[in-house]
């Protein structure tokens, strides 16, 4: 088996990002001869049933010519170019109750007056967060990315591939995981070299900074809170979102010239965080695919 890190392999699968502060989403793009050698999914299958142990109060769809996975979270778009296309819409959790802010005393402003409550957003309110409202999207990812990790067969398609992801999201009574980690290919890496040292992926930054204001509110929302640049040699490439150190980074220490690495994450303890820093990645997808010749 090839391995992503080291060679060139066609695109099996692609990650793209829908930016709309309204209605953002990460988009999937399946390969028709990828999907054309899977067995049908159905909650007898090992893998469906085992998803389903932790989110058996969603309903599990397994076709891919419709919305597919729990709840159908992604959304069936077509055909394009001898891809599938769902799209995985972003929710927003932030519930607003009628109990005043805790923050702001039910006021809206911040207490010396000069700009409106960071935390109620100027509503006065307090609220909660629906963490229930992520899960679907979550497990769907979570269950196609394992899918998606062993290709027995090349696909017909003309791209590279330029990443692949892992997305682990589990909900057990161990404790709740919600991961993203991955590898970066051998022309991603060679492309994001070629941009040189200190630079910062601003497209990176804003499709993040969309999909965490989406989620869970533009209260908290500020551009230092967020970071994606290139920070040395070889294309390394750090990512961060609001949290306790949380983002993604190199696995290894140093890298291999000419190769591609592994990825993995840091401190991601929510569903919101994991799909923000999804989206930065759908975002860095977008850019490659445009500019690698």
């Amino acid at each position: 088996m090839k391995m992503l890190h080291r060679e060139n392999i066609p695109c099996w699968y692609e990650l793209s990002w829908r930016s709309s502060w309204r209605w953002p989403a990460i988009i999937l793009r399946l390969h028709k001869d990828f999907l054309r050698d899977l067995p049908p999914m159905t909650t007898e299958t090992p893998i469906v049933a085992h998803y389903l142990e932790a989110y058996k109060e969603f309903p599990f769809q397994g076709s891919f010519d419709r919305d597919f996975g729990f709840n159908g979270a992604l959304r069936f778009k077509g055909y394009s170019g001898g891809f599938v296309v769902f799209h995985g819409l972003l929710p927003a959790i932030k519930e607003w109750s009628d109990e005043p802010c805790l923050h702001c005393d039910g006021s809206g402003w911040e207490p010396s007056g000069s700009k409106r409550c960071y935390s109620c957003e100027g509503k006065g309110k307090d609220y909660t967060y629906n963490w229930d409202l992520l899960l679907p999207l979550s497990a769907s990812l979570a269950f196609i990315t394992q899918l998606l990790a062993y290709p027995e067969k090349e696909t017909s398609s003309g791209l590279s591939q330029l990443l692949e992801v892992q997305v682990l999201t589990n909900r057990r009574s161990e404790g709740e995981i919600y991961a993203v980690g991955g590898t970066y290919s051998v022309p991603l890496v060679r492309w994001m070299s070629s941009l040189g040292v200190h630079v910062k992926m601003s497209e990176m930054v804003e499709a993040m900074m969309i999909a965490y204001a989406r989620m869970a509110g533009k209260g908290h929302l500020s551009v230092h809170r967020f970071r994606a640049s290139i920070d040395s040699k070889g294309g390394w490439l750090n990512t961060d979102c609001p949290g306790d150190g949380c983002g993604l980074h190199p696995s290894d220490g140093s890298l291999e010239e000419g190769m591609g690495y592994e990825f993995s994450c840091h401190n991601v303890d929510s569903p919101v965080q994991q799909l923000t820093l999804l989206a930065g990645l759908a975002a860095l997808h977008d850019r490659a695919r445009r500019e690698i010749q």
